[in-house]
């Protein structure tokens, strides 16, 4: 059986004030002192998998650039050269820049910083060009990993959270066996290290080298991944608990506050709730989880909504529609937050959904939230063979094709490909549409009416990957097309040309 980890970003917020454009003229940015601009300069295209062997594959599905503005968020996607505006509404930001896989780096910044980021063998090397933040301080995650990690690549923490990562060389079912005991040993160096950190940190402001805030961020960064750790080793559950009337969360600054929250409610809930046993696996029961977070009343109404965003995620995700949506309606009964509400309905399309439509055709959603109609892609492609991709986001089998498709799209230009994802999460489709370099294409769409399309009942599409195949009259010709990567269907396109 082969084994596949993933590591999933699941907070959810919004990010105001975000732009991109081209790689800037240094003179002309240095101006605003109210934004942060940050230039990347020959950007790497960073791998998001590594295949440790046949049995063993790493997956990381967050974001490379992830900037945090009190508790609001934005992915980023930088090209090869390009830069990125901020107007952030607190005066620091902190980025996390995620590379080698499982690997990432958190930075601050303030208004009025503008940081070049450069690379040395995909490790993220930044610089002040200008701007309030002193050049020790946006350093000190490099400085740190010199001091107590002795390398840049891999931390202890990181290696803790993947015990079979620090024995590539001897890799075997054995680690799996013992990943316990390997766990914990990795834990007591992460732990130590965390510890030298603090140390280290209480130095530095000492020495009056760093500021308050970010002493604050690195000392709350090593406090709470400690404690992280400890919640998923079951140490202290109870007295962990008591922490958490201890916390701000009005702080304007991200803090790792909410990662430990995760892990202690994924320990003494998530774990403890009942089992699904599913056609690619078993999940919990996150409608009970859901259930018992909306009245756990230990956690600061800030951070309880975000996990219930977390847990209507992953409802959507794993089951039918229906119930999705009463979990919506619950939603936006205990939240109150009117940001969170309005995302809330624009990041799961609730407007589109509960639109009624007086034909069955196919409707979706391109990436700006146009709606578009199946039935419109064939009247204007006809004298085209159209092909037709059913997938989602956290689909690996859907996602294994992509790339023979991409070659088949370069080979086959009097060929009309269609991608539809099956997701009810419009962010994370966006952010899967563009891992696959889906994002300029002008045919890639999210579905919106599943439930009431005849075309899809009449195909039965209970399960993906799932392939279609128009002639150049429009008409369906195949309801179960072979996928990309197979010969069959060069051989099928071939004779209908």
């Amino acid at each position: 059986m082969k084994k596949k980890f993933t590591i999933y970003s699941l907070i959810f917020c919004v990010f105001y004030g975000c732009q991109s454009q081209p790689l800037a003229d240094v003179k002309t940015i240095l101006a605003d002192s109210n934004k942060i601009i940050l230039i990347f300069k020959n950007f790497p295209k960073f791998k998001n998998k590594i295949n440790i062997n046949p049995k063993v594959t790493i997956e990381n599905t967050e974001s490379t650039i992830t900037c945090y503005d009190g508790m609001t968020i934005n992915d980023y996607y930088p090209k090869i050269n390009d830069t990125l505006f901020l107007k952030p509404n607190c005066e620091a930001i902190i980025l996390k820049h995620n590379f080698n896989t499982i690997s990432s780096m958190d930075f601050i910044f303030q208004k009025g910083d503008t940081i070049q980021f450069s690379y040395e063998k995909e490790i993220p090397i930044v610089t002040s060009i200008g701007g309030p933040s002193k050049a020790f301080e946006i350093n000190y995650e490099k400085i740190w990993r010199n001091r107590i990690e002795k390398t840049l690549d891999f931390t202890a923490y990181e290696i803790y959270r993947y015990p079979y990562f620090s024995k590539l060389s001897n890799l075997s079912d054995n680690i799996f066996n013992n990943a316990p005991k390997i766990k914990q040993e990795n834990y007591i160096s992460a732990k130590i290290n965390f510890e030298n950190e603090n140390i280290f940190l209480d130095s530095l402001r000492k020495e009056n080298k760093i500021s308050n805030n970010t002493f604050n961020f690195y000392s709350n960064r090593a406090k709470y991944l400690n404690l992280k750790m400890g919640v998923e080793q079951g140490i202290n559950l109870d007295s962990l608990e008591r922490d958490f009337s201890k916390f701000n969360s009005n702080s304007c600054m991200y803090t790792h506050y909410y990662d430990y929250v995760q892990s202690y409610v994924k320990v003494t809930i998530e774990d403890k709730a009942k089992i699904i046993r599913q056609s690619n696996g078993q999940i919990a029961d996150y409608k009970e989880v859901f259930d018992k977070v909306s009245i756990y009343n230990k956690i600061s109404k800030k951070y309880k909504d975000l996990l219930l965003i977390k847990y209507l995620e992953l409802i959507g995700k794993n089951f039918e529609k229906k119930d999705f949506l009463n979990y919506v309606k619950k939603a936006q009964i205990i939240i109150t937050d009117s940001i969170l509400l309005s995302d809330i309905n624009s990041r799961f399309m609730l407007d589109y959904w509960n639109s009624s439509d007086s034909n069955n055709n196919l409707y979706y959603l391109d990436k700006d939230k146009n709606k578009n109609s199946f039935a419109d892609i064939i009247k204007k492609n006809k004298g085209k063979l159209i092909y037709v991709d059913f997938w989602a986001s956290w689909c690996s089998p859907c996602r294994a094709t992509m790339q023979s498709s991409k070659k088949l799209r370069s080979s086959y230009k009097n060929i009309l490909f269609v991608y539809i994802s099956i997701d009810k999460d419009f962010t994370v489709w966006k952010k899967a549409n563009n891992e696959e370099e889906l994002y300029d294409y002008q045919n890639s769409f999210i579905l919106i009416n599943e439930d009431k399309s005849s075309l899809l009942k009449n195909i039965n599409l209970t399960s993906i990957p799932r392939y279609l195949l128009f002639n150049k009259k429009g008409k369906l010709i195949n309801s179960n097309a072979p996928n990309p990567d197979s010969k069959e269907l060069i051989e099928i396109i071939n004779k209908n040309l």
